[in-house]
């Protein structure tokens, strides 16, 4: 019968004060409060996961009860360290708050911890997730931590200390678990890998303790699943592929990209690394981390830097949660690296509307800039003042205008255009996308619409111009011209255009007025203009 294989990390748990990975400072003071035989009679761990807090509350309660310590440590051969290391031990009590967090769980433990030890000099609670205790069973267990029995010690391990009441906090001698360094971590994990057998190299093991991001246990677990993908070797290119982690030819480029402000490139580099199989969130972490080490070559070099990384770092460092919580983790990504590319050129993305139009600007950002005069076409004004009452005139007709350039946004779910066969379901060209090839693609394909069928040539209307660029390479096009195929039914002659650069009026079906012919029947004896919204800095022009 096959037994199941221990973790790592329940293989090489540390057993002693020193084998504790990057605490030393409490490593130190917990082996010199056993070696002077100074106990506190309740203790608080703090820390992040997987930084030791439980594995030293055992070291700890093995060290109180132990029959001979050697200078502070536990011996881990009298029977005492046998029996709780074994978990044997009926003084040694181990409780889950998450799952026994009521006020009845903590009377019985107040009860039984009256009773005198069965076989060690001490009973040793141990009580992880201590913050998920209730209010009434923290203020019940308060009164245990107020009159402790002699011949008991309490240990309170906790990820959020601040959701402990303040007066519990006051009563325990609390050790903080900082997050372990990376150097730390590497030399313990390397240290694994020779005892079991697996060849690595340093560059690897750095790898591995930066993905555990403080945390030995993550690192552990890594390393766990990373042994199972080789044959007892480890190789970057292994490990980065199973990480789901960028290469960092690929991060150089794209940070190179978004620092110039050229979003086509930036966009190349998220579809290959998309298509590659890395993590949305990795890449986050990594990109801020690129930013990091450039910020910092930049001031230590050539001087003061320009702002721009620093700008990364903060998206990075505050996008992780729109990652974790977006249903969609790409084009929260994408939306992030878009805003700072508008930052540095306005005409590569997106320009947010709060974004000043110079750096002196002084005037609210919703007052547009001063334009020229208006035409006479739009507004004339009058020579003279009217008489005081003037005779009443009656109401000219109504000025209805034809939009023929940039509109301000891609309409929602509006009907498509009307073929032979009905209305085109461009919705369903977009759902298409975004199951079928998730990511940079799909995003591209969001800020589209069909404007116009006519005679089996479909035009597409593209909201930016350097998404219609990117749409009009040869790869792209390909894919969305067989999406069309697939989705619509039918063979079209795609032709994509920027926003507002289609025909201004198309072909009605036969025997059905068009749009502005049912404007003008709507308004008989109206004015039809066309107005020209293109350039976004003036007022429009309107032309007879």
């Amino acid at each position: 019968m096959n037994s199941v294989q221990q973790s790592l990390y329940l293989r090489y748990r540390p057993q002693r004060f020193g084998e504790l990975v990057g605490q030393e400072v409490v490593a130190r003071t917990l082996r010199n409060a056993v070696r002077e035989r100074r106990f506190a009679h309740a203790y608080l761990f703090t820390g992040i996961r997987g930084t030791g807090k439980t594995s030293a509350a055992r070291i700890l309660a093995r060290a109180i009860n132990c029959e001979a310590p050697q200078d502070g440590e536990p011996c881990l051969s009298c029977g005492a360290c046998e029996s709780i290391g074994a978990a044997r031990s009926l003084d040694v009590i181990e409780i889950d708050a998450a799952t026994n967090r009521g006020i009845d769980e903590i009377r019985d433990l107040r009860e039984r911890a009256q009773f005198l030890p069965s076989e060690l000099r001490m009973k040793v609670y141990i009580i992880d997730e201590a913050h998920m205790l209730t209010t009434e069973a923290g203020n019940a267990f308060l009164k245990t931590l107020e009159e402790p029995p002699e011949h008991a010690c309490f240990i309170l391990a906790t990820t959020e200390p601040h959701r402990l009441t303040e007066t519990i906090l006051s009563r325990c001698q609390r050790f903080d678990f900082r997050r372990i360094p990376v150097a730390a971590m590497a030399g313990h994990l390397t240290t694994i890998c020779e005892l079991e057998g697996v060849q690595t190299s340093a560059d690897v093991m750095q790898l591995v303790a930066e993905a555990g991001a403080g945390s030995l246990r993550d690192a552990e677990s890594l390393l766990d699943r990373l042994i199972g993908t080789d044959d007892g070797v480890l190789d970057l290119a292994l490990v980065r592929s199973a990480l789901g982690m960028a290469d960092p030819g690929a991060l150089g480029r794209l940070a190179d990209a978004l620092v110039a402000g050229d979003m086509a490139p930036a966009l190349a580099e998220l579809q290959q690394l998309a298509s590659s199989g890395v993590e949305p969130r990795q890449l986050l972490r990594s990109l801020g981390a690129t930013a990091r080490a450039r910020h910092w070559t930049a001031l230590a070099g050539a001087g003061a830097s320009d702002g721009f990384w620093l700008e990364l770092m903060d998206a990075c460092s505050r996008g992780g949660n729109d990652l974790r919580r977006s249903d969609d983790p790409w084009m929260a990504l994408e939306v992030i690296l878009l805003k700072l590319g508008a930052g540095r050129h306005p005409k590569g993305a997106v320009v947010a509307a709060q974004t000043p139009r110079s750096a002196d600007a002084q005037e609210p950002l919703s007052k547009p800039d001063p334009g020229p005069a208006p035409p006479e076409a739009v507004a004339v004004k009058p020579e003279a003042q009217p008489p005081p009452n003037p005779p009443p005139t009656p109401d000219p007709p109504p000025v209805i205008a034809t939009v023929v350039a940039d509109s301000p946004e891609i309409a929602g779910e509006e009907p498509g255009p009307v073929g032979d066969e009905g209305p085109v379901a461009w919705a369903e060209v977009k759902e298409w996308a975004q199951q079928r090839h998730p990511g940079p693609f799909a995003a591209l394909v969001r800020e589209t619409r069909a404007a116009a069928l006519v005679e089996g040539r479909l035009t597409v209307e593209v909201r930016y111009p350097w998404h219609l660029a990117q749409l009009q390479g040869a790869a792209n096009r390909a894919i969305l011209e067989g999406g069309c195929r697939e989705v619509l039914g039918a063979e079209f002659k795609l032709e994509l255009v920027l926003l507002g650069e289609a025909a201004q009026e198309p072909a009605p079906v036969a025997g059905e007025p068009s749009s502005l012919g049912l404007a003008l029947k709507q308004f008989p004896g109206s004015t039809v203009r066309k107005v020209d919204f293109h350039d976004p800095t003036g007022p429009p022009s309107i032309d007879p």
